[in-house]
């Protein structure tokens, strides 16, 4: 599980605006697989919105992470064979991913 203190890396939005969602998505859960543990869509939400605030984040609410975005991108990263698993089991990055 992400907690409120977790390090994570800082980048420049006009670095990451460049990159696709899905290589966003991916980058996080390789970033929450290194802490180890359990990964949950939540935590996949967290840490989009952490790392990439301004890609993840709610329309009209900048302080808020747009959940529908990352479940959407991570669904076609699992379509995708990048992730595999679920909300009710966790997830993983695959050797592809």
């Amino acid at each position: 599980m992400m907690t409120l203190g977790t390090e994570l890396p800082k980048f420049q939005p006009d670095i990451y605006g460049r990159i696709a969602l899905n290589d966003l998505v991916t980058y996080a859960v390789f970033l929450l697989s290194q802490r180890g543990g359990e990964i949950t869509a939540e935590d996949i939400v967290a840490a989009c919105f952490k790392l990439f605030p301004e890609r993840f984040q709610l329309r009209g609410y900048a302080e808020w992470p747009d959940s529908t975005v990352v479940n959407k991108r991570w669904i076609d990263c699992r379509d995708k064979g990048f992730l595999q698993g679920s909300t009710a089991a966790g997830f993983s990055l695959t050797p592809k991913g």
